[in-house]
């Protein structure tokens, strides 16, 4: 019964089943391993067993692995694991901050470089997306793959069955983001910017035929509040885009979440969708995302809420004088008095939002999606490849079935998480 719990919680990836062993786990490259959480307790029953990962990995590669744990939501003593564990963590069904990604993939790299032996054992909670995100970024770090699209294929076909690795949008971003920060060679820096407006292109249904958003930005790996918008009332389907302008403009910097709520009836809410960027990646002051590019919208296959084309614009400013932050921090660190006096909209004497109207913007046409890709900079000199072969698994055919998962595994990923205290 344990063992038909554990495949059924691990869905469509691939599992290391050989040598006794039964686990929740994938060799992506012969010295890099996904899986799941080394859990404990009747946790333990249904994912990988902490006593079952320690025993694997001191039979397969003893004194020669190191564990790196990606959740923000849970740990264990790195004892454990000899003391051998890393944390670079950040939220499930989040990106991550991107000031994590080079540091996590220069760690992995040294501890690689010092041992041909030494395995890099990278896991979140499910052992999918979070970890797909940094070990993708890896790929390209080490130079194994030169193009953000092939690595992150590569990956989702090692880590599942269905090829479907890393899938929510803003995660599959950020992956991007660091394939053009590899390529490109240039040094980040954190580009302060003047949001405008957002632009919606189409008008999602969720309620006759409409909706009555708000949406807040946050900042950082804390994701601290520092604008929430009114409620924009009046909005029809029949305008086709709705420009939401901010008032005030509101500065933004670095890592940036923005998050859209409908309101239902007097006091209910119900989330439509978030997404993230990093402002240094932002080019001629827009940021563009079709529905394939929004959370959760890029759930919406049959557009019975968004119609089809919908997208999401963000225009730009740059500050007076085109002034620059000095430090890296400032990126993800707008104190929660800056967002006070520059970012919140006033609220009512009765603590209610004010309602904002929307404007449209009728016959606005549909402007494709900047590809991130697109760089035409020539490919600069990474760290040597390494040695690659095909993932380690055997697959029991009872397990194998697509009748175990009948859904995308992703599918329930939004279910049960709470609105932001918006």
């Amino acid at each position: 019964m344990a063992t038909i719990a554990k495949h059924l919680v691990s869905k469509k990836k691939r599992r290391f089943m050989d040598e006794g062993f039964d686990l929740d786990l994938t060799f992506i490259t012969r010295n890099i391993v996904a899986m799941g959480f080394p859990a404990e307790g009747r946790e333990g029953i249904y994912r990988n067993h902490m006593r079952d990962v320690k025993r694997f990995f001191d039979y397969r590669c003893k004194d020669h692995y190191r564990v790196y744990n990606l959740c923000s939501e849970r740990d264990y003593d790195p004892q454990k694991f000899y003391g051998r564990v890393a944390k670079y963590p950040f939220d499930d069904h989040n990106a991550p901050p991107f000031l994590l990604m080079q540091p996590f993939c220069e760690d992995v790299h040294q501890y690689l470089s010092e041992d041909s032996r030494n395995v890099a054992v990278i896991h979140c909670k499910a052992g999918k997306g979070r970890t797909g995100v940094m070990i993708s970024a890896y790929l390209m770090h080490c130079g194994l793959f030169e193009k953000t699209e092939e690595a992150l294929e590569f990956y989702g076909h090692a880590r599942t069955m269905n090829g479907k690795g890393v899938t929510i949008p803003s995660q599959v971003r950020y992956v991007h983001y660091y394939g053009r920060y590899v390529r490109e060679q240039r040094e980040f820096e954190p580009i302060p910017l003047i949001m405008k407006r957002i632009i919606l292109h189409g008008i999602p249904d969720f309620k006759d035929g409409t909706c009555v958003p708000q949406f807040t930005l946050r900042h950082g790996p804390q994701h601290v509040l520092t604008f929430k918008s009114g409620w924009y009332e009046g909005i029809s389907r029949e305008q086709g885009t709705a420009t939401l302008e901010l008032k005030p403009h509101t500065p933004v910097c670095g890592d940036v979440k923005l998050e859209f709520i409908h309101r239902k009836g007097s006091s209910g809410k119900e989330k439509m969708f978030h997404l993230w960027f990093n402002t240094f990646f932002i080019v001629n002051n827009r940021f563009y995302a079709a529905q394939s590019e929004v959370d959760k919208a890029n759930k919406d296959k049959k557009n019975k809420i968004y119609p089809e084309g919908f997208a999401i614009e963000i225009l730009f400013d740059n500050p007076e004088g085109n002034a620059k932050t000095s430090s890296p921090l400032a990126a993800n660190s707008l104190s929660a008095s800056t967002a006070s006096a520059q970012g919140m909209v006033p609220t009512a004497s009765d603590g209610s939002d004010p309602a904002i109207p929307a404007t449209s913007r009728g016959g606005q046409p549909m402007l494709p999606s900047r590809g991130p890709d697109a760089s035409g900079e020539p490919l600069s000199a990474i760290p040597g490849k390494l040695t690659h072969r095909d993932s380690n698994v055997s697959q029991a055919p009872e397990f194998s079935d697509s009748d175990l998962t009948t859904t995308d595994e992703d599918d329930d990923e939004w279910e049960g998480l709470p609105i932001s205290d918006v």
